[in-house]
C-alpha cells in the first residue's frame, strides 16, 4: 500500500494509510508478546530491547549506509547535508521529531528526502521505549495487591486466575484512558498544527494502543472473541477490506490527516486482525503465498523502497519506467537483506553480543551522518565543488535558514501572509480593499488559487497602474472551488475558498485572476466563471498550466545543463502539462465571456521551455523548483503577457 502510494501517488492518493495499518498491527503483535510474558512471569526488559535491536537494527543500518554512499557520489552539498542530518535522526529513532521541526509547505519536497519514511519507525520505537515500562509498573501494582502466602496448589491456581482477570481489567482501563487521551490530542491539534499532529508521538500512540486493546481482548476474553468470530468473521472481514480500499481513494493530501480521518484505516486494520486467520478475506487474500512472502520481507522492503525512489527522482527525474525499476529493485534488495543480513543477526545464539555490535554500528552510522551535516555536506569533494556548488547553495532552502527564500525575499514578494495553508491566519488586508478617502473607486484585481497564483503576485505588482489595488487569497495545494459556501475548521482549503468567494461577492473586483498548478477542468472553470459573473465580476481570467519540470530546475541545470546552459530546452520538461494546455485551449468556449491565458505559448516554443528569462542563470532562472516562477520570471510573465490582459482591454491569446 505504502510502496504503491510512494511510486504512483496519483493512482493511490490515500496509500499513506498503510502506515496507520502498520501501527495497529505492530501494537497488536508486540503487545500480545508483552502481555503473555508478563502473565507467565518471564518478562525481561533487557531481553525485550535485545530482541527489538536484533529485529530493527540490521536492515536499517544497511539502508542508512547505502544512502550515505549513494549520496557521496550523486548529491550536491545541500542535499548531502540534509541526508546526513536525516541519517543521524534515523539512527537515533527521532526522525519524526526532526521532520516535525523542519517541515512546512516551503520545505524541500518529500521526494528530495530519501529517509523521510523513517518518521514512522521513530514513532514505533518511541512507543516501545515507554510501553513496556508502563506495563511493568501496572503488573507490579496488580501483583502486589494480590500477593499472599499460598500453601496449596488449588489456591495458587485460583490466585493466578484472579490475578490474570484483574490484570486484564486494569489493562482495559489503562489502555482505554491512554488511547482516548492520545486520540483527543490528535483531533484537537490537527486544527491548529497539522504538522505536529502528523509527526508527534503523542498524537499517534493511540493507533498502536488500538492494537494493544485487541491483544488484551484476545488474551483475556478469548472465548467471547471466538464466539463473535464464529458468527461475524466473514462479513466483518469484507467490511474491513472495504474500509481500507476506500481509505486509499477517499483520503488524500488535502484532508486534515490524521485527525478523525485516521479512524478509517485504524478501524479497518482492527477488524481485519480481530476476525482471525480463518475469515474469508484473511484466508483467501492475505494468506496466499505471495502475500505471505511480502509480509516476510515487509520491513526491509519498507526501508529500501523510498530511498531508491527518492534517489531516482533527485538524480534522473520523475520517469515512470525508472520508478517501476526502483520498486522492482527494492523487492530484490529486501529479499537479499532479509536472507543475508536480517535473519542471521535476528536469530541464533549470542544474542547479547550481536545486540552490542549492532548498537556500536548504529552509533557509528549516526555519528557519521551528523558529521556530514555539521560539515555542510562535505563541500569540495565529488560534484560538490566550484561554481556549481555555489549555484546549488544559492538555491538551498532547508530550515531553519531558508537560504533561497531569504535571499530572494520570496515570502514578501509572493505575499505569504495571504496563504491559508495549514490554517495559517491571514490578514484582512489580503481580501479587503482600502476604501479610505481617495481610494473609494480604485479598480480591484483579485488573485485566487494555489501556489501558482502566488507566484504571479510579484510580477503583477510591478506592472499594475498606480490606482489599482491587488487582493489575494492564494493557498498552497488548494484548488479553487466554486461550491465552498461554508467555512470549515477541518479543511483549510475550504476555508480559503469560502473566504475568497465571500470577498468577491462583497467587493465585486473588476478582474479575478485564477491559477492552479494542475487538475484544470473545463466544466469547473465554467462554473466558477458563471458564479463570479453573477456576483458582478467584470472580467474573469483563467491561467493555463505553467511549464513543469520533472525535477527541480536548479538541480536539472547543475546535473545536465551546467556547461553552456541553454536558454530553452526540452530536457525533463513534463509533456503532460503541454498536452493539458492544448486540450484546454481546444475546448475553451469562443464566446469571449471568459479569458484563457496560455502560459505555455509564452514560455515554450519548438526549441523547448525557458530555463532563464535573462542572461544570468542565477537570478534569471525561470523556476526555483519544478514549477514555481522566480521573481524575475514572475515579472517577465507580467510584462510580456498579463499587463494588457489584466489591466488593459486586450484579450489573451488562445491560439
Amino acid at each position: 500500500m505504502v510502496v504503491a502510494f510512494h511510486a504512483f501517488p496519483a493512482w493511490f492518493p490515500g496509500g499513506f494509510i498503510g502506515v496507520d495499518v502498520f501501527f495497529v498491527i505492530s501494537g497488536y503483535l508486540i503487545s500480545s508478546i508483552l502481555f503473555k510474558n508478563f502473565e507467565a512471569g518471564t518478562f525481561s526488559l533487557a531481553d525485550f530491547y535485545i530482541r527489538r535491536i536484533r529485529r530493527i537494527f540490521p536492515a536499517l543500518i544497511v539502508v542508512l549506509v547505502a544512502s550515505l554512499i549513494g549520496g557521496w557520489f550523486f548529491f550536491l552539498s545541500d542535499e548531502y547535508a540534509q541526508l546526513g542530518k536525516h541519517v543521524a535522526a534515523g539512527a537515533g529513532f527521532v526522525s519524526n521529531l526532526v521532520l516535525w521541526h523542519d517541515s512546512s509547505y516551503f520545505d524541500n519536497e518529500s521526494a528530495s528526502k530519501p529517509l523521510l519514511h523513517l518518521w514512522s519507525l521513530g514513532i514505533e520505537e518511541q512507543f516501545y521505549i515507554v510501553w513496556p515500562i508502563v506495563l511493568m509498573v501496572l503488573y507490579r501494582l496488580v501483583g502486589n495487591s494480590k500477593s499472599t502466602d499460598v500453601s496449596d496448589q488449588n489456591s495458587a491456581k485460583s490466585l493466578s486466575s484472579n490475578l490474570s482477570r484483574d490484570l486484564g481489567k486494569k489493562l482495559w482501563m489503562v489502555i482505554g484512558i491512554l488511547t482516548v487521551l492520545s486520540f483527543a490530542l490528535n483531533v484537537i491539534l490537527i486544527l491548529s498544527n497539522q504538522v505536529a499532529a502528523f509527526y508527534s508521538p503523542l498524537t499517534r500512540f493511540w493507533e498502536l494502543l488500538i492494537g494493544a486493546l485487541l491483544a488484551n481482548l484476545a488474551l483475556h476474553q478469548a472465548n467471547r472473541l471466538e464466539r463473535w468470530r464464529a458468527r461475524w468473521a466473514n462479513p466483518i472481514s469484507v467490511l474491513a477490506i472495504i474500509l481500507l480500499i476506500a481509505g486509499m481513494y477517499v483520503l488524500n493530501r488535502f484532508k486534515l490527516f490524521p485527525g478523525w480521518w485516521a479512524l478509517i484505516p485504524v478501524i479497518g486494520a482492527f477488524l481485519l486482525i480481530a476476525v482471525g486467520k480463518d475469515a474469508l478475506i484473511n484466508r483467501t487474500l492475505l494468506s496466499n503465498r505471495l502475500m505471505v512472502w511480502i509480509g516476510v520481507i515487509s520491513y526491509p522492503l519498507y526501508l529500501w523502497h523510498w530511498p531508491l525512489l527518492s534517489f531516482v527522482r533527485i538524480v534522473e527525474g520523475d520517469f515512470p519506467r525508472l520508478k517501476v525499476g526502483a520498486v522492482i529493485l527494492s523487492f530484490v534488495l529486501a529479499w537479499l537483506t532479509y536472507r543475508l543480513i536480517e535473519s542471521p543477526l535476528r536469530f541464533g545464539a549470542r544474542a547479547k553480543v550481536k545486540a552490542l555490535g549492532l548498537i556500536a554500528a548504529m552509533c557509528l552510522v549516526g555519528a557519521t551522518g551528523f558529521a556530514i551535516y555539521q560539515q555542510d555536506g562535505v563541500e569540495g569533494y565529488g560534484i560538490r565543488t566550484g561554481e556549481a556548488n555555489a549555484f546549488a547553495k544559492y538555491f538551498e532552502n532547508n530550515p531553519p535558514d531558508w537560504n533561497y527564500f531569504t535571499q530572494a525575499d520570496i515570502l514578501k514578494k509572493y505575499r505569504h501572509e495571504c496563504n491559508f495553508y495549514d490554517f495559517n491566519p491571514i490578514t484582512p488586508k489580503c481580501y479587503e480593499p482600502d476604501r479610505s478617502s481617495g481610494h473609494e473607486h480604485d479598480p480591484l484585481l483579485m488573485i485566487w488559487g494555489d501556489s501558482t497564483a502566488q507566484m504571479l503576485s510579484y510580477g503583477l505588482s510591478q506592472v499594475k497602474p498606480a490606482n489599482w489595488q491587488i487582493l489575494q487569497v492564494a493557498t498552497s495545494t488548494c484548488l479553487p472551488d466554486p461550491n465552498a459556501n461554508t467555512d470549515s475548521y477541518t479543511d483549510f482549503c475550504r476555508r480559503s475558498n469560502w473566504r475568497t468567494l465571500g470577498a468577491i461577492a462583497q467587493f465585486k473586483p473588476d478582474v479575478v485572476l485564477i491559477s492552479q498548478e494542475s487538475g484544470q477542468n473545463i466544466q469547473t472553470m465554467q462554473t466558477i466563471a458563471e458564479k463570479l459573473k453573477a456576483d458582478g465580476v467584470k472580467k474573469v481570467i483563467f491561467m493555463g498550466p505553467a511549464p513543469h519540470w520533472k525535477t527541480v530546475l536548479p538541480k536539472l541545470i547543475l546535473r545536465k545543463l551546467w556547461q553552456d546552459t541553454p536558454e530553452r530546452t526540452w530536457t525533463e520538461v513534463d509533456l503532460k502539462y503541454i498536452k493539458t494546455n492544448q486540450e484546454l485551449k481546444s475546448q475553451w468556449p469562443k464566446d469571449g465571456a471568459t479569458h484563457y491565458v496560455d502560459l505555455i505559448e509564452l514560455m515554450c516554443n519548438e526549441q523547448g521551455c525557458l530555463t532563464r528569462v535573462g542572461p544570468d542563470k542565477l537570478v534569471d532562472i525561470s523556476a526555483f523548483d519544478y514549477v514555481h516562477f522566480s521573481p524575475a520570471a514572475s515579472e517577465y510573465v507580467a510584462r510580456n503577457l498579463l499587463e494588457e490582459v489584466v489591466f488593459g482591454n486586450a484579450s489573451p491569446s488562445t491560439k
